[in-house]
């Protein structure tokens, strides 16, 4: 009998089976970096190959409008700023068109050459794509062919700064006279404009929201000459205004707080404006208030100094000895900043008594600045007397029950008024002081008033 043998197959260990699986996931895993790369190389490729064609399409574009612009006439040159839109294999591009007089000695619009003309025209060629990642620029120069430019034509060159001495961009500037001419400022500040009419021209240049160092939003110059063969040259400022809000108080003569003090304007001075004081406000207006704002107020480098009133005779410190710094306010003006300095003014203690010696309610006074105009005409300011015959602000301001108002520094003429019903009749009384020196920050100026029996007439 023949001997069978029955062989069974060895099974693997069962602890291999995991190792298995692991080394399956790990080149599955290496495959996918391997192959991610692999497309990301490929769409590299394939972007780098599409920013090239977009920049080489770029490229001649602006070699394009570069011919374009050199078959253009001088003149049309000059300030010449224009835009277009193309497309190509479906890809809008943005071409801007540049040209600008500039000067050979600095290659730049020189606006700080006074004499030097300008001698050729800068053309610059900018062509943008959301395709570029930046774009692509052509630059270069066309020269007035000889004798193309009239000998005796000239230049005028307009240099546009700020307070700090920036150059300010889009400020439009306007000329007519001899001839018409329009632009504006580029990067540095500079607009020129050459080839013109020897003769004079009435300019005009507007901030666009900006304004002059006298408040303005637009400059204007008149007889602005062009030389034969020359370059005159104008320096404009603008900038962005700023506010100038300064609370005014004076001291209450009863209990020495400081009250808030109505005024109807005020004087700004800054040492760097050629217009010196400048008067915000309107004088004689009522209601007063205690707080104004100047809001196109120039930031000049140096700060304003502020104080009470309309007139520089009003200035509590003409000769700078600081003897009366509470009463004048430094404000300093950053371009769309605020400045808030506090200001206080002298006192008067006014009451008014009728003939018996009894305090008059109701009573009208006038306290006119002897040496302050407005108009033509003297300041006078208005307030009325309370209960206890005091001088206070009318009933349509800050009402107060204090026994003095605030006033700006000077020397006044007052005159009181008073209605007083004798029966069915009804009198007016008048009293008056002359020459009352109002400028004392450290004690009120007290004075009385009696009116006199009799009707009277009314005051000056």
């Amino acid at each position: 009998m023949a001997l069978v043998m029955l062989t069974r197959a060895r099974k693997a260990p069962s602890g291999e089976d995991g190792f298995i699986i692991i080394e399956v996931l790990v080149s599955a895993l290496i495959l996918a970096i391997v192959a991610g790369a692999v497309l990301t190389l490929i769409t590299a490729t394939t972007r780098s190959a599409a920013s090239e064609r977009s920049h080489a399409t770029a490229y001649g574009l602006a070699q394009e409008d570069q011919a374009q612009l050199r078959t253009l006439r001088i003149s049309s040159l000059n300030h010449l700023k224009k835009t277009r839109e193309e497309t190509i294999g479906g890809t809008t591009f943005t071409i801007e068109s540049t040209g600008l007089f500039v000067n050979a000695k600095t290659g730049t619009a020189s606006c700080t050459e006074q004499n030097s003309s300008a001698d050729y025209v800068e053309i610059t060629s900018t062509v943008s794509s959301p395709t570029l990642l930046h774009p692509v620029s052509l630059q270069s120069i066309v020269a007035p062919s000889s004798g193309s430019l009239d000998p005796t034509h000239g230049t005028l060159s307009f240099l546009i700064t700020n307070a700090r001495g920036e150059g300010v961009s889009g400020v439009s500037v306007t000329g007519s006279g001899a001839s018409n001419f329009s632009g504006s400022s580029e990067a540095s500040g500079c607009a020129i404009f050459a080839d013109l009419p020897s003769g004079n021209y009435k300019v005009t240049a507007t901030g666009n929201g900006l304004i002059t160092p006298e408040a303005s939003s637009t400059y204007v110059k008149e007889q602005v000459g062009a030389p034969s063969g020359g370059t005159q040259q104008v320096v404009i400022h603008f900038d962005k205004a700023g506010t100038i809000a300064p609370s005014f108080v004076y001291k209450d003569p009863t209990t020495g707080n400081l009250l808030p003090a109505p005024v109807d304007s005020m004087e700004l001075f800054d040492s760097e404006n050629e217009a010196k004081t400048i008067t915000f406000g309107t004088p004689m207006t009522v209601p007063r208030a205690a707080k104004l704002e100047d809001k196109i107020a120039y930031p000049f480098k140096t700060a304003y100094a502020v104080y009470a009133g309309s007139c520089t005779s009003n200035n509590p410190d003409p000769e700078s000895k600081k003897i009366n710094e509470a009463a004048i306010g430094s404000a300093a003006v950053t371009p769309g900043g605020i400045s808030s300095p506090t200001i206080q003014l002298p006192a008067l203690n006014l009451v008014v008594k009728n003939s018996s010696g009894s305090p008059v309610e109701g009573a009208t006074v006038f306290v006119t600045d002897t040496s302050c105009k407005y108009n033509s005409s003297s300041v006078k300011r208005e307030y009325t007397t309370n209960e206890t015959g005091h001088i206070v602000n009318s009933s349509s301001e800050l009402k107060t029950r204090t026994e003095a108002v605030g006033l700006p520094f000077g020397t006044y003429n007052i005159c009181a008024l008073w209605l007083k019903k004798n029966g069915t009749l009804t009198e007016t009384r008048k009293a008056e002081a002359n020459s009352v020196a109002v400028n004392n920050l450290t004690t009120a100026v007290s004075k009385s008033l009696t009116f006199p029996s009799g009707t009277t007439t009314t005051c000056p």
